[in-house]
């Protein structure tokens, strides 16, 4: 049974507000001129604050500071801009971030036998036109189907006292990386090439360990990073402790795979089909610390994966 929260009393609600403003003094060096700063409080009181969809002309309306006539008319035009608009330093932005993640939640763990977690995902909107950066039909969860628009992988730091977007990546699709006049009308960097979205994952992963937060106690993924070997491997080679899901459809055995290669079916034949297992077998408990997976990745090989790392 999942138990409620206490509702928020007056004095929870004021000392949100307090935190709120301390965390926009932090961030609001970043975004240049004084009249952008301005603009940070009402865009993160609005987020914080307004009910239901977030449309920012609705939120200056309400969270406004109205003169003699009310909210002026240059408010109301110049929150919207001010997420796209408004000069930033987004890098100095991020690592402000991490350190007020590092230097608030983070020590809540203290007495938290699982630690500080790194939960990577990817997140989409849905986006018109094809004219954006890494915006094409593809998988998008808000909607649970595939929709035009980008995708972004996103590290989010877990703790008892709260969570915050750590790092993130934005997605670009292969045919989105592989097509000059994409990437010149978009403008993206020549250094920028394509990753998957474990790769991004991995690389979100070491750089947060060299300059953010530090090291993570665990990290977890969906079946999306833990179908193939490569992303645990990478994890132990770390070394990083994980928990990573994998399709139910999996084969799961107690040994390791590479010392039950079946013998060739002929000179250059793969192993014969009826030595391959078979019937999915329950999933048994972890040798050693660890589930070795059985999966056939083409005709002639196997591959070696884990849902729970070494102790």
């Amino acid at each position: 049974m999942v138990q409620e929260e206490p509702p928020l009393t007056p004095s929870d609600v004021r000392a949100a507000a307090g935190e709120l403003v301390h965390l926009r003094e932090r961030l609001a060096p970043w975004f240049g001129r004084k009249e952008a700063r301005a603009q940070s409080l009402l865009y993160l009181r609005g987020l914080r604050l307004a009910p239901g969809r977030k449309s920012a002309e609705p939120m200056a309306v309400t969270f406004g500071e109205p003169d003699d006539d009310g909210i002026s008319q240059n408010q109301v035009l110049a929150l919207p801009r001010f997420p796209t608009k408004a000069p930033r330093q987004a890098e100095a932005v991020q690592r402000a971030i991490q350190a007020a993640f590092a230097e608030a939640p983070v020590p809540a763990t203290a007495g938290w036998a699982i630690g500080t977690v790194g939960a990577l995902g990817e997140a989409g909107v849905v986006k018109q036109g094809t004219h954006g950066v890494g915006v094409q039909r593809q998988s998008c969860g808000r909607v649970g189907k595939r929709e035009n628009g980008p995708v972004g992988v996103l590290l989010v730091g877990v703790t008892p006292a709260g969570t915050a977007l750590v790092d993130h990546h934005l997605y670009l699709p292969h045919t989105r990386a592989q097509d000059p006049t994409r990437r010149r009308e978009t403008a993206v960097p020549e250094d920028v090439v394509f990753r998957t979205e474990p790769q991004s994952g991995l690389a979100l992963l070491r750089r947060t360990r060299a300059r953010g937060p530090g090291r993570w106690d665990w990290v977890t993924a969906d079946a999306h990073y833990g179908q193939k070997g490569a992303f645990p491997d990478e994890l132990e080679a770390l070394p990083q402790r994980y928990l990573v899901a994998v399709p139910r459809t999996t084969t799961v055995g107690t040994i390791d795979p590479a010392t039950q290669v079946p013998p060739q079916a002929g000179r250059r034949g793969p192993p014969h089909e009826d030595l391959y297992p078979k019937n999915n077998p329950v999933l048994l408990p972890p040798v050693n610390g660890k589930v070795g997976l059985w999966s056939k990745t083409d005709s002639t090989s196997y591959f070696k994966d884990y849902v729970v790392s070494p102790k």
